[in-house]
């Protein structure tokens, strides 16, 4: 039998957004650099608070907060009011690594950041324990809770 291949090229339309979205990536440096600034401006702000980032090298800054019912809790409240910045909850598994994602871009204003951490301040009751919680875990030499991933 003879071997069998399909390819497919993209449709024109696609084509034509990913050409239009180089050319902005090119021509509009001013773009990255307020992606940028607005990721660390974020992480600073952040760092006023007791969560625990998961990792700040990209615009999309994971929150770990372990507990389903927290994250859902918290993706919830971080939703609500602007639709600028917000939260998305990332589903954890069976070791309790539930999430909240958040992901900046250069159309966010330092209000919209603001608004977000605010948000995030008032209800950091619900992080506490989980950022006790993986402290306490790396206090221990060579401890490591099982299935917990601490990066």
């Amino acid at each position: 039998m003879p071997p069998y291949g399909f390819t497919a090229t993209l449709p024109p339309d696609q084509a034509m957004v990913i050409s239009t979205a180089i050319d902005v990536v090119r021509d509009e440096p001013e773009r990255r650099q307020r992606l940028w600034d607005n990721q660390r401006y974020f992480v600073k702000r952040m760092a006023e608070l007791n969560y625990k980032l998961v990792a700040t090298e990209t615009p999309i800054v994971p929150i770990w907060l372990g507990d389903e019912a927290k994250a859902e809790q918290l993706a919830l409240a971080g939703s609500r009011g602007r639709d600028s910045c917000r939260c998305h909850q990332v589903s954890g598994r069976a070791d309790q690594s539930a999430r909240l994602r958040i992901q900046l871009n250069a159309g966010h204003r330092r209000a919209d950041i603001d608004h977000l951490v605010d948000v995030l301040r008032r209800h950091q009751h619900l992080a506490e324990p989980a950022r006790r919680f993986v402290a306490a875990s790396r206090d221990l030499p060579g401890h490591r809770p099982a299935g917990l991933t601490i990066p």
